[in-house]
């Protein structure tokens, strides 16, 4: 498979057909290993991510150099510091890939380029930016939910989070310790979590 029909589906079902040389010349293909960073926090947000393959861990560093995990993107998914790359400032985290990530990237000022000469992408990137600005609002509410909550709702939202993603991270993201996730585990299974 070429490593932009994905984004070119997605593309294609939000604004039908689109010009996909100006799509295969812009955007660049990519890939890193597990473990590699693709985004650093602190530093300038100048990229967007279409993530094809692979999974990523938003991490947040603090003062002291501990870290947590503050979201998780999959396959077939826009990646990037929204609020940075909009505002032109540094990643306030960074994009780590858990597993091997493949995809695509484009950096902003040829994003804009594009938009500017392709009134159909700009509806569709708009789109986007919309998507991003919805999934940071939903953060901020998920973290204010009880940890018994935020599995519940993992859960009913984005189960495909569990059979991917090592649970330390998992029980980070949640608030709680890696042995508690496995008893809301136990219990939703056993029909006690809702």
């Amino acid at each position: 498979m070429n490593p932009h029909d994905a984004l070119l589906a997605h593309v294609a079902a939000v604004v039908g057909p689109v010009p996909e040389a100006r799509l295969r010349t812009d955007f660049v293909p990519f890939a890193c290993a597990r473990g590699q960073v693709l985004m650093p926090q602190g530093e300038a947000c100048r990229k967007l991510f279409f993530l094809n393959e692979g999974s990523l861990r938003h991490v947040v560093a603090d003062q002291q150099g501990r870290e947590s995990t503050c979201d998780f993107s999959l396959d077939n998914q826009f990646v990037t510091d929204i609020e940075a790359f909009t505002t032109r400032q540094p990643a306030h985290y960074s994009l780590v890939a858990l597993e091997a990530c493949t995809g695509l990237v484009i950096g902003c000022e040829p994003l804009m380029a594009l938009i500017e000469t392709e009134p159909a992408l700009e509806k569709y990137f708009r789109t986007v930016l919309e998507e991003g600005f919805v999934r940071l609002a939903r953060f901020t509410r998920f973290r204010q939910l009880p940890p018994a909550e935020r599995f519940a709702w993992l859960m009913a939202h984005e189960p495909a989070l569990f059979q991917r993603l090592p649970q330390q991270y998992l029980a980070g993201y949640i608030g709680i310790r890696p042995e508690s996730l496995s008893r809301l585990k136990r219990r939703y299974r056993a029909g006690g979590v809702s």
